[in-house]
């Protein structure tokens, strides 16, 4: 018996599924996400000699901080994230994983000990991992072989931005606030922006921008043993 096939609407549709409009925001949605991501990296990094003195950390501490401790699960989830994305929404993947991102980030303001800090940037770091693997996919639904490339430039705009930011914000934070507050004005709006993820950006079709255009029900991705 034959197996049915679901057709999506082809992307040179004269009516696409979504707006030019829409995927304006879903760029712009994504790029913010990507550099508040890189904001804080480089506030934590700006504010990393209030935090030691404060703190009364050693040089490997904030060294394990700063690096192992967000490397360490930002690089082993990225797989098995990568996989998720593959079964279930990207939009709730991103979304989720922003709001961890924000939460623990605000929770570095509330360290008080090494341990303490480290395990919220563990947590940063979990947060993290689930961005960059379910937006590649996402992207390739959206958008044509063509536009891809040039949709994910648009993103990736959100690198500089943020790191420009991040270490002006950390720097001018530790020296005139405090380094609590540098984590808080990154933090606090990662969780709106993971309200708005969740709230305004929708499922595609998968291979919604094939050339085919068109995908069968219920095929399950390939094996990790075909790659």
């Amino acid at each position: 018996m034959e197996q049915d096939v679901v057709v999506t609407a082809p992307a040179d549709s004269t009516r696409p599924l979504f707006s030019k409009g829409y995927r304006g925001w879903l760029l712009f949605i994504l790029l913010l996400t990507n550099a508040l991501t890189l904001a804080d990296r480089q506030s934590l990094a700006a504010s990393a000699q209030a935090i030691k003195l404060d703190l009364g950390l050693s040089d490997l501490q904030m060294g394990l901080i700063q690096g192992l401790a967000f490397a360490i699960f930002y690089t082993v989830l990225a797989l098995p994230i990568a996989r998720l994305a593959e079964h279930v929404s990207r939009t709730k993947i991103i979304s989720v994983s922003v709001a961890i991102f924000g939460v623990m980030v605000c929770l570095c303001s509330r360290a008080s000990s090494f341990g303490q800090l480290l395990i919220c940037r563990v947590g940063v770091g979990i947060g993290d991992a689930g961005f960059a693997p379910p937006v590649g996919s996402l992207i390739g639904d959206h958008y044509g072989m063509t536009r891809r490339a040039s949709a994910m430039s648009v993103i990736w705009l959100g690198a500089p931005v943020g790191v420009i930011f991040g270490a002006m914000l950390g720097g001018w934070m530790a020296e005139h606030v405090s380094w609590r507050a540098a984590f808080i004005a990154v933090g606090a709006p990662g969780i709106l922006v993971a309200i708005l993820t969740l709230l305004t950006l929708r499922e595609p079709p998968r291979g919604m921008s094939d050339p085919s255009g068109a995908t069968k029900a219920g095929t399950p991705p390939p094996s990790m043993g075909r790659f």
